[in-house]
């Protein structure tokens, strides 16, 4: 967006101020609908309850009596939803394919030889229920096993499953087991299946901890809700979109975005006022008269494993007048991995001789920068938030404001020599590589070259204002 001066609002501007808009502190939490009971596992844990209660059917995964205590049952649903728990995460609603699985539990043994527990079950004898194994190295499948079985046990009963050995070392484990045979998905209701006291085995009777295999610790699934935002909120153990006790800036939360993979779902983790298509902005917030001039937040980010991951702010302004609305001014920054609390500065850009009356603004966890890096949404990358800021101008004077955009760095990507485009207020630059070491600062105050003559790779830089605070940020790729 090129340079424009707003001096039609030109009689708006004298004192700024700082306008604090409704839970941008994150302090207003909601528990949310007591969706169904699951069991408390530490760690990466799916069952098809979730989709039951999204499609307005009853869970057909339970708490039932089991052999001691308590045990899981699944079930092929009246509905034909299969029925389905998982020690780990799924890609898909149906678990058809090997790849579907992911995630699991750490598990650091190759002599592993079987899988033990205590079963009770009634399958049609036209179709067969599975328990899948799978043994991972660098979320690489390297071994994997899937029993199938069919007919009625009454009570419950052991049942040893034989397990495809790894041949390397693994480091983690994806356990699973459903109701029918996933490649006949909805053709039973009424099978089930339940299990207690799941263990894996070496060959000489050694045991290996599954996480909660005995079943015994359940909690209810909610899906919480932070005032006033909307988020990819689903269960518990997504951590998708949840509030933060022992990490803040100040007050009691911060909030929590997580990128995570629902079945069926590209991999997302956001929050959002209003909403963002591909060609509209849907505001969420009205302005009361007032001109938005900065967003302030503080934020972490700490991307996936191994991922050179950013995520991203993006603000979006509108304006209705004449039966329409329409976008006039825009804004977004990438956010690059911080492991300490920082403050981000994003000043608003605005379309020439336009005033927005209304906003929405948009979090995304992990981000795909078309031109620098072919990444798709990590699982895993982790996004917190707390005390967003914004700066409004009062309507009491007659100060003209310039409002900039310029290309930060170019070109992008670039062989070494890159010219820096600070905007008003900027006072530094700096780079850093994807393990966020600093390789190289300057002090900017006008557009100037600089040698960034480093390893080729991704790297990060940030703009800093004279207070320290990030005012802009992204990714450079060196050649």
């Amino acid at each position: 967006m090129r340079k424009v001066t707003l001096s039609f609002l030109a009689f708006f501007f004298s004192l700024a101020a700082w306008a604090q808009m409704p839970n941008m502190s994150f302090e207003d939490w909601d528990m949310g609908d007591s969706l169904y009971l699951q069991p408390a596992v530490d760690g990466d844990f799916y069952c098809s309850a979730y989709l039951s209660n999204l499609y307005g059917g009853t869970p057909n995964m339970t708490r039932v009596d089991g052999k001691s205590g308590h045990a899981i049952r699944v079930e092929t649903a009246s509905n034909s939803m299969l029925g389905y728990f998982v020690f780990g995460r799924t890609r898909s609603e149906d678990l058809a394919q090997d790849d579907d699985l992911y995630g699991g539990f750490p598990f650091y043994n190759q002599n592993v030889a079987k899988l033990t527990c205590d079963m009770r079950y009634d399958v049609s004898l036209n179709d067969s229920a599975t328990v899948m194994v799978s043994f991972l190295y660098k979320d690489s499948v390297i071994a994997h096993t899937t029993h199938k079985f069919a007919g009625t046990q009454e009570t419950f009963m052991p049942m040893s499953i034989w397990l495809q050995r790894p041949e390397m070392m693994p480091d983690k484990c994806i356990i699973a087991v459903t109701s029918e045979d996933t490649k006949n998905f909805g053709s039973a209701p009424g099978n089930y299946v339940e299990v207690d006291n799941m263990i894996l085995e070496g060959e000489n009777g050694e045991q290996y901890y599954v996480p909660d295999g005995d079943f015994e610790v359940w909690e209810t699934a909610r899906n919480m809700k932070c005032d006033g935002w909307e988020g990819y909120n689903h269960l518990p153990h997504d951590e998708s979109f949840s509030p933060v006790e022992d990490d803040v800036v100040d007050g009691g939360y911060a909030i929590k975005i997580k990128t995570v993979q629902l079945p069926g779902e590209e991999p997302m983790g956001h929050m959002e006022i209003g909403s963002f298509t591909y060609n509209d902005i849907i505001p969420g917030m009205g302005l009361n008269g007032q001109v938005l001039d900065t967003f302030s937040f503080y934020y972490k980010y700490i991307p996936a494993e191994g991922k050179s991951d950013t995520a991203l702010c993006v603000l979006g302004m509108t304006q209705y007048a004449d039966s329409q609305r329409t976008i006039v001014g825009f804004n977004q920054s990438q956010l690059i991995p911080q492991s300490e609390w920082t403050k981000v500065s994003i000043p608003m850009e605005y379309h020439e001789g336009t005033m927005a009356d209304s906003m929405a603004i948009l979090f995304v966890a992990s981000h795909e920068e078309e031109g620098v890096t072919t990444n798709k949404a990590q699982i895993g990358s982790t996004l917190y938030l707390d005390n967003i800021e914004m700066k409004m101008a009062t309507p009491l004077a007659d100060k003209n404001t310039t409002l900039k955009s310029s290309l930060a760095v170019s070109p992008n990507p670039s062989t070494g020599m890159v010219n820096l485009n600070p905007i008003e207020g900027e006072t530094g630059f700096r780079l850093y590589d994807i393990t966020g070491n600093e390789v190289y600062q300057t002090k900017v105050s006008k557009a100037q070259k600089v040698n960034l003559a480093e390893k080729p790779g991704m790297y990060f830089y940030m703009f800093m204002d004279k207070e320290g605070n990030v005012s802009r940020s992204g990714k450079l790729l060196l050649k």
